[in-house]
């Protein structure tokens, strides 16, 4: 008997676990879950684009639906990334092209310097240059519809999002600092005056422009709703349910809506999209429907989560229904 043990153990480690049990986890999570399918991996980035954007050749994102010269144009940080693939099946069969431009943690805001304390100095200056060219290829007469995603709430208070003492989110230290204003310091402040500078500068430019509000932070790692193993001895503990209470998501986001209401209430001919309203009930915000996972992440949606906020935004782009 321990000989047989032990061989089935020996064995199993061999071929890397049981032939059914990965099966099962690569079928349902582990594309989900791999580095690899981030949006903002190397592998997935397209070299036409890098081709037509040479600034977005090292530490950008860049994206593209077809080998042509965008006309919606998505700019921001790395939910912004997180969205481009759950709306470029919308464009597959469309004259429309698609493209997504930005870098992490980068406002979508023209001569903002945007970056966590622990940056480096050298690299501060990033989102600054990267974000500036985004924004000039925005000017370029065949974009008609420029998207600004950003996470809001991370900026505004310069602290991650960790209701449950979740580490990955604790150790955030932002800094915002608009160039065109130094004597700004509070926050709020920043955001608004460099939102309004921007949004005045694309509608002048004749850009219909659609402002993305952030999807729900979860505060907690979407894996731990799930189990990848077939069989247990003894239960996981599942998180359950796998939502962040609709009020915690509210008093995050509170300060972060307000602001954009009040700043759009002066720029009528915006688009405001609600990119949490698809994840939100009266009582939770589901990071988990109908079986599925809609992060991939702590804040970062998945595949199936950025098709939702993308049929939010559809009815405005003018393109037909894949």
């Amino acid at each position: 008997m321990l000989l047989a043990i032990g061989y089935t153990g020996f064995n199993t480690y061999e071929r890397d676990g049981l032939g059914f049990r990965v099966e099962k986890f690569t079928r349902n999570y582990a594309v989900l879950f791999d580095e690899r399918s981030r949006p903002w991996a190397a592998e997935n980035q397209e070299a036409v684009c890098k081709a037509r954007f040479p600034f977005a050749a090292e530490n950008a994102y860049c994206r593209l639906d077809k080998d042509a010269a965008p006309s919606v144009l998505i700019i921001g940080d790395s939910h912004s990334n997180s969205l481009y693939p759950g709306m470029v099946n919308l464009f597959a069969e469309s004259t429309e092209v698609l493209a997504g431009l930005g870098s992490g943690g980068c406002v979508p805001f023209r001569e903002m310097l945007s970056f966590d304390r622990k940056t480096s100095e050298e690299d501060r200056g990033r989102c600054l240059s990267i974000i500036s060219q985004a924004l000039d290829a925005a000017g370029n007469s065949a974009v008609h519809t420029v998207l600004l995603v950003s996470r809001g709430p991370l900026y505004l208070t310069g602290k991650g999002f960790a209701p449950d003492d979740f580490a990955d989110e604790k150790n955030h230290d932002w800094v915002l600092h608009y160039q065109a204003h130094p004597e700004l310091a509070d926050y709020m402040s920043v955001w608004e005056t460099a939102m309004r500078a921007m949004l005045a500068e694309l509608v002048s430019a004749g850009k219909r422009v659609i402002f993305v509000l952030d999807n729900p932070e979860l505060g907690f790692d979407p894996k731990s709703c799930i189990d990848s193993r077939p069989f247990r001895l003894t239960p996981k503990n599942l998180r359950s349910p796998c939502a962040v209470p609709r009020a915690v998501f509210e008093e995050r986001n509170r300060d972060y809506r307000t602001l954009v209401a009040r700043v759009l209430a002066d720029f009528p001919q915006v688009v405001l999209i609600d990119g949490a309203k698809p994840f939100c009930d009266e009582q939770w915000c589901w990071a988990m429907k109908d079986g599925k996972i809609l992060y991939f992440d702590d804040d970062h949606v998945s595949l199936g989560g950025a098709r939702l906020i993308a049929q939010e935004i559809l009815p405005y782009l003018n393109i037909p229904h894949q």
